[in-house]
């Protein structure tokens, strides 16, 4: 295991998530996660919603959703 000293943060990029890989991913090198924060989910992003908060999709995000979820059926 390595040591931890000091917090660490840090952006981790995966284009097809599986339960729980990022934190297996971290453990797997001494890191547990504490805190997770998922930012954006395909198009959709945190940009702009504040903590606790959420926002109504726009017609045609959810059309852009439809699109992608009908492609990967």
């Amino acid at each position: 295991m390595i040591p931890v000293v000091i917090s660490l943060i840090f952006e981790v990029t995966i284009h097809e998530g599986r339960n729980r890989q990022v934190r297996r991913m971290c453990e797997a090198i001494g890191y547990p996660v504490r805190k997770l924060k998922r930012t954006q989910v395909a198009f959709l992003s945190l940009q702009g919603v504040k903590k606790g908060a959420y926002r109504e999709l726009t017609d045609d995000e959810v059309v852009h959703l439809k699109k992608l979820v009908m492609h990967h059926e």
